[in-house]
């Protein structure tokens, strides 16, 4: 096989110099070829606010996928008009500058449409692993250890009727952990959880994992009233915000943007988010900040399968009722207010990204 278009680019740049963070750069380049995202200079700088370089500097990085952005490819031979690199016209000719360019003044014309490639997948052989499959079964998955037991509900009712089980089985609700993205765990919540100075994760008895409820990755509106579930992601809903003419939502959006970064906003949730700052008050919280700003009303599942709804954010994080009764955060609600709106949003950071806020409002 050869390398995959951008790990070539990437190395006829010379942007790869230690090559600790190439990889890094490689996926995160292919993941926004992959986007639905326009393919703007702007749009990949943002799509890579969580990569970092400490050799080469940015710039051969980037210039190495503008150059993916402006169409190039791979190596090809063809018959060929003239080549915008190098004036040649020659028939079969294949230009070390202008690497088949995709477009009528290309070498080639743009006739061969670029040479076969090799999925970056295919160049390592791949482990065999054991296959969970998500899609249709009944009732909810169950996998143990010595250690663990993990739980995977594949409905609201599944995860309700666990939440009994596992309360009549005696299980303490601290031994009991939810997991949607978690993103929090190994590099934020180590910070807050007690275990300094050492920072350490502190491991449940209990995994639920609740990707594979489909109702929780709904985004709804009822004439003024929005409701999005505890599955949808931050950039689901940094896209959602942004797609609504209301400046306060463009001001949550805009705030929301520099929570941590791209690949962690891609998979974490706002609920993550949210019960971390009700686990841990020192938390400086963006997401209870900007719900807490919106007026959003929160619905959560409780342990004894009921649905607690229209909870007011702050009294959700700060009263210990709902810390104690929370079993799976569902959804936040927010009305969409008539009238004309200013709405201005302040984070000082030590960092752009990938840093808590030292004042935020």
């Amino acid at each position: 096989g050869t390398m995959h278009p951008v790990q070539e680019r990437m190395t006829k740049s010379h942007g790869s110099q230690c090559g600790f963070c190439t990889p890094g750069w490689v996926m995160a380049c292919a993941g926004f070829l992959l986007s639905d995202l326009p393919k703007t200079p702007n749009n990949m700088e943002q799509f890579f606010d969580g990569n970092l370089c400490r050799c080469t500097g940015y710039r051969p990085i980037i210039q190495s996928f503008m150059k993916l952005l402006n169409g190039e490819k791979a190596d090809c031979t063809g018959s060929c008009e003239t080549c915008t690199a190098c004036d040649e016209t020659q028939e079969g000719h294949s230009c070390e500058n202008d690497r088949g360019r995709e477009s009528s003044s290309g070498c080639c014309g743009g006739a061969c449409g670029g040479a076969d490639m090799t999925d970056i997948e295919d160049l390592v052989p791949l482990k065999k692993v054991t296959t969970i499959v998500r899609g249709e079964r009944q009732g909810t998955l169950h996998l143990s250890d010595a250690k663990t037991d993990f739980f995977q509900p594949n409905t609201l009712q599944n995860a309700a009727d666990l939440f009994l089980r596992l309360q009549a089985e005696g299980f303490d609700r601290k031994d009991i952990g939810v997991n949607a993205g978690h993103t929090g765990k190994g590099g934020v919540e180590k910070y807050y959880n007690g275990t300094a100075p050492y920072h350490r994760s502190i491991e449940t008895k209990v995994i639920v994992d609740v990707n594979a409820i489909p109702e929780l990755q709904n985004i709804a509106t009822s004439g003024s009233l929005h409701t999005i579930w505890s599955g949808v992601t931050l950039n689901k809903l940094i896209a959602y915000f942004g797609s609504l003419d209301y400046e306060p939502f463009q001001a949550a959006k805009r705030h929301i943007s520099v929570v941590a970064n791209n690949q962690v906003r891609s998979a974490g949730t706002w609920a993550g988010n949210l019960v971390m700052a009700q686990k841990y008050p020192d938390f400086p919280s963006d997401i209870f900040l900007t719900l807490t700003a919106l007026d959003a009303r929160v619905s959560f599942l409780n342990y004894q399968g009921e649905v607690v709804g229209n909870v007011p954010v702050q009294n959700f994080c700060k009263q210990s009722y709902f810390k104690d009764n929370c079993a799976l955060l569902l959804n936040f609600s927010v009305e969409q207010k008539e009238g004309s709106w200013v709405a201005r949003r302040f984070k000082l950071t030590t960092r752009a990204r990938n840093a808590h806020a030292h004042a935020s409002c």
